[in-house]
């Protein structure tokens, strides 16, 4: 049956059942009629009366006739709607079972097989939904576990500033705690760390604009190797706790691109302050345009220490550091990487971390070419 009407739902079984009551009931109707018929007919060839459309004997048979006719067909569709919907929901009370337990929470619930071939299809589309609402359910547990962390990790890092500004104001409020000669030097510990939650109110405020696709990026056609030459001298310039490490600039060739400046600036400008951070001052901070054939962006590489192999994945996760236990004031609050990889992704880029072959990280940032 399948195969002379393709795309159809109906198995054989069905078919046949199906044609089957109705063939009795054409045979039961046929039966009916001819029995009537020959008992009239027999009753008019003895009185040797000629039948006509309005004689008396048309008269008569005609009801009989029509009921004839009419009552096997009444019961047969009543019969054959009636085997009809049993057997529909014989095969649907299954289907309606499995429904039941996903939408209860059972999202590991398998249906049986189906008793015949009916609802493969249907058994087939509801075994795609069931893994869609189970990945969909995977993917919220996570988010939402990454939201509670992300929660108490943003309440850590702003209770460290806060608990240091307020230990600092007592302490500058207390003559007896501060003597004059040392009042500057708290003083300036005291800038520091309100620099420091600010920079990090700033972060996060930034990170909400990033998640809001409302927020417009003004993209522009520029050329990336103005952008890392321009980086690199910029990072050079910034003064620092110590000497900023040897910057190498490989961009001999025009890389155009469509993206937002401003952005796209402040992601390097993110990489290479994590890339100088970590480097040491003899050590080099190589920035490359990417050499990938369909695609355009900028490599970031650096000779730091480098991060753990089991770090590399979690890198870019906000408020994640590879070394929990580094100092704050070197290691940063662990959102400079989320942010220029919120950026990418509003790109339609990647970011990925990786091994430098100068022995520390390695970051690739891609953008569609």
């Amino acid at each position: 049956m399948r195969a002379l009407f393709p795309g159809t739902t109906v198995s054989f079984k069905t078919t046949l059942l199906v044609g089957t009551v109705l063939l009795s009931c054409a045979l039961v109707q046929a039966l009916l009629v001819r029995a009537a018929l020959r008992r009239e007919l027999a009753y008019l060839g003895a009185q040797g009366v000629e039948v006509g459309p309005r004689s008396p004997v048309a008269q008569r048979v005609r009801p009989r006739v029509f009921l004839a006719m009419t009552v096997p067909a009444v019961v047969g569709a009543l019969v054959g709607g009636f085997v009809l919907s049993t057997v529909v929901r014989r095969r649907v009370k299954v289907l309606t079972e499995g429904i039941q337990r996903v939408a209860q929470g059972d999202h590991q619930a398998r249906l049986p097989r189906p008793p015949d071939t009916d609802l493969e299809e249907v058994q087939h589309a509801f075994e795609e939904m069931q893994l869609a609402l189970s990945g969909a359910h995977k993917r919220l547990a996570h988010a939402d576990a990454q939201r509670r962390r992300l929660f108490a990790d943003l309440a850590h890092e702003l209770a460290t500033p806060t608990s240091a500004i307020l230990g600092l104001v007592d302490t500058l409020a207390s003559p007896s705690l501060c003597p004059p000669e040392d009042r500057q030097r708290r003083m300036e510990a005291l800038e520091q760390e309100a620099s420091r939650l600010e920079r990090l109110i700033a972060d996060v405020r930034d990170l909400a604009h990033l998640d809001d696709p409302d927020v417009p990026f003004v993209r522009e056609r520029v050329d990336l190797s103005g952008l890392l030459r321009r980086a690199a001298v910029r990072l050079e310039a910034t003064p620092g706790e110590r000497p900023c490490p040897t910057v190498e600039v490989l961009a001999d060739r025009e890389a155009p691109a469509e993206v937002d400046p401003v952005r796209m600036d402040q992601v390097l400008n993110n990489l290479l302050g994590n890339a100088r951070r970590y480097t040491p001052s003899a050590g080099t901070i190589r920035v490359s345009l990417l050499e990938a054939e369909g695609a355009t962006g900028f490599v970031v590489e650096d000779s730091g220490p480098g991060v753990p192999d089991e770090a590399l994945e979690r890198l870019g996760e906000r408020l994640y550091r590879a070394d929990p236990s580094r100092d704050r004031r070197t290691g940063g609050h662990g959102l400079g990487l989320s942010i220029a990889q919120a950026i990418v992704a509003r790109h339609q880029g990647s970011l990925r971390f990786g091994r430098a072959a100068l022995g520390g990280l390695r970051v690739e940032v891609r953008l569609p070419g």
